[in-house]
């Protein structure tokens, strides 16, 4: 187990700025970072880091926080030794549990052991490409140099399936986790390479450790896939891994904005060109987990998927998957049958360019190429009207922006018969009414006379004359509702409440005369929650605020909690009830504690008094007693 110091030295060298941001777009604000949590979807930034005091905390819905231990745990579901293990690591500490002493150190735990196996999975298969000529020659027909390979560890799986095993079989793994790792299988011979004969693509995680592979023929071989990806593992899940954001993350973060495409030469393609906010699924749809990911790092996503039926079906769960946690998401449109691997391939950059400045909304790219299929297969009328009734009319009907839906409708217009025969406008209202499930009827200045005749044919339509609803131009808002008032408000927190955490951030932040006023001179029948009397003793008992601090982690979490929240607001001004802000200086912590004081005595008074109108003499004695002793010491 590791020591107590190595833990602090761990502690002290990981910087918990880099460490959290590696996972969250974290902006100055003061002396501290802010950003959007990555423990639960919001809009309005509320996760804070304090680097002063090395720790974290969200003022919104989860209320976590803790320390760069605490936050390496809750990101990346570990126990409190692997999390140690790993920032010792990532910060050049070398645990005594892992140093050598005499004898052998001690196994690696079985995940570390399936990282190490993949880890010389992809040396092997970089060692391979240096040595498979058709590969190199491959890659290069693909328009990728050699700085680009390198830094996307592009391997070989070479020719012979069988040698990947004998190689990790030298370097001393197992059988067992080399198939659980998911680099070969079983047959009859042994164990074989799963990827043999394919350029592979390590995927790696946001640490920068490969967990995975990706691979591709080179040529088509009937009976075998052209893609192939690894299997799940406890290392890998394709649900919540994004091919290249390990590289793209920083990018991602500083444009505010991810491109997803849809594969590994698009991604590398991209960076290789300077696109580096660039990053893949895995042969699988987007997922929710995938969208909070690169919710952490961006508020709007483009996506570069084909134009097809399978492509728009993807863009569309994508779109739905990121509206509902607020994200925006658009489609690039490119040239038909190119993806920006072959367009960056072709020389053709600034089609690419066009395309990430023009990008639609998911919706109306969808409406526009509906159109476009209809005038591309030069339909009908009747055929149009049942293209948007198939698959434009219940799109727009859930569009619940009205100024959105009116410009669907604009798009869509060329698909129903009034906008040849009449005009764009009556299209519209024709289209309009069958939104609102009502049976559209003909406008009256285009209905019929008597004679069977059209009169106005060629006018404009008039907004004024327009058959909406029952009063033309009127718009329909719902009534407005007068508050509910079922639930009371809340009351306004209290002066006593606020003088408590004036105190306590004075001893997690006030310099020497502060803690020694507040250690002297405070008791434990003062304060409203007493379990912040344990960080008070062992801070007069000399020890450092921020190491007591830590020791009531596990002895009080919701304490602890309490604390973080407040050390994270480090020593900037503090609110009071009247909305102005007071510095952490004596005089305030001084009115704190007289304010905690006059609370505890007016509530001894106060029971006193309910004794002696009760007739207890002895009460009536003490109260005489009490008040006196008061009125000489000057309490309030």
């Amino acid at each position: 187990m590791a020591s107590s110091g190595e833990k602090e030295e761990v502690r002290r060298r990981a910087d918990i700025v880099d460490v959290v941001g590696a996972y969250v777009t974290l902006k100055r604000a003061g002396n501290v970072y802010k950003g959007l949590c990555p423990f639960h979807n919001e809009k309005t930034p509320s996760f804070q880091v304090n680097p002063d005091k090395g720790l974290w905390h969200c003022f919104g819905q989860c209320s976590e926080g803790g320390d760069v231990f605490k936050f390496v745990q809750k990101i990346e579901n570990l126990t409190f030794p692997e999390a140690l293990e790993r920032l010792a690591k990532k910060t050049g500490v070398i645990l005594s549990e892992f140093r050598p002493s005499g004898g052998p150190p001690p196994e690696p735990g079985h995940k570390e052991r399936l990282y190490n196996a993949v880890e010389f999975a992809t040396q092997f298969y970089e060692e391979m490409l240096t040595r498979g000529q058709a590969a190199r020659d491959y890659l290069d027909r693909r328009g990728l140099g050699y700085d680009v390979q390198r830094a996307f560890r592009i391997g070989y799986a070479g020719d012979d399936s069988d040698a990947l095993m004998h190689f990790l079989g030298r370097k001393g793994v197992s059988t067992d986790d080399a198939v659980e790792a998911g680099l070969v299988v079983a047959n009859e011979r042994g164990f074989r390479d799963k990827l043999w004969q394919r350029v592979v693509f390590p995927i790696v995680n946001v640490e920068e450790r490969p967990i995975a592979f990706g691979g591709r023929l080179m040529e088509s071989i009937e009976g075998r896939p052209k893609y192939l990806n690894s299997a799940e593992t406890p290392l890998f899940s394709k649900g919540r891994t994004l091919y290249g954001l390990w590289r793209a993350r920083k990018a991602i973060a500083a444009t505010g904005q991810a491109m997803i495409v849809e594969g590994y030469m698009d991604v590398v393609a991209c960076h290789q060109a300077g696109y580096e906010n660039v990053i893949a699924t895995l042969g699988t749809a987007l997922t929710e987990n995938h969208a909070t990911l690169i919710k952490r790092y961006a508020q709007r996503v483009l996506l570069a998927f084909d134009a097809d039926a399978a492509g728009m079906k993807a863009a569309r769960n994508a779109d739905e998957i990121f509206a509902r946690i607020g994200m925006e998401t658009r489609m690039l449109e490119m040239p038909s049958g190119e993806d920006p691997d072959s367009v960056l391939r072709d020389g053709h950059r600034d089609i690419l360019d066009r395309a990430i400045t023009s990008a639609l909304r998911v919706t109306e790219f969808q409406l526009r190429k509906l159109v476009q299929r209809a005038d591309r297969e030069n339909a009908s009328e009747d055929e149009r009207l049942d293209l948007f009734r198939r698959e434009a009319l219940a799109t727009i009907r859930a569009t619940e922006s009205v100024t959105e839906r009116q410009r669907y409708i604009g798009i869509v217009a060329p698909l129903h018969p009034f906008y040849f025969s009449v005009n764009a406008r009556a299209a519209e209202e024709q289209i309009q009414q069958e939104i609102e499930g009502r049976i559209p009827q003909l406008p009256y200045q285009y209905r019929p006379n008597r004679n069977g005749e059209r009169w106005g044919e060629n006018r404009e339509y008039s907004k004024r004359e327009s058959t909406r609803s029952d009063k033309p131009g009127w718009r329909n808002y719902p009534p407005r509702q007068a508050p509910s008032m079922s639930a009371p408000l809340a009351p306004p927190p209290r002066a006593i409440d606020t003088a408590e955490r004036m105190l306590i951030r004075g001893l997690l932040d006030g310099g020497e005369e502060i803690v020694g006023i507040i250690t002297s001179e405070l008791v434990k029948e003062d304060l409203l929650n007493d379990g912040y009397w344990p960080l008070l003793e062992r801070v007069r008992s000399g020890q450092d605020p921020a190491s007591a601090m830590r020791d009531l982690e596990d002895e009080d979490p919701e304490i602890y909690s309490a604390l973080v929240r407040l050390a994270v607001q480090g020593s900037e001004p503090m609110a009071t009830l009247k909305g102005e802000t007071v510095p952490l200086d004596a005089l305030l912590i001084r009115g704190c504690i007289a304010e905690l004081r006059a609370r505890r005595l007016n509530q001894t008074e106060r029971q006193l008094r309910d004794r002696a109108n009760e007739g207890d003499l002895e009460a009536q004695r003490e109260l005489t007693e009490f008040v006196r002793r008061r009125k000489g010491s000057g309490a309030a």
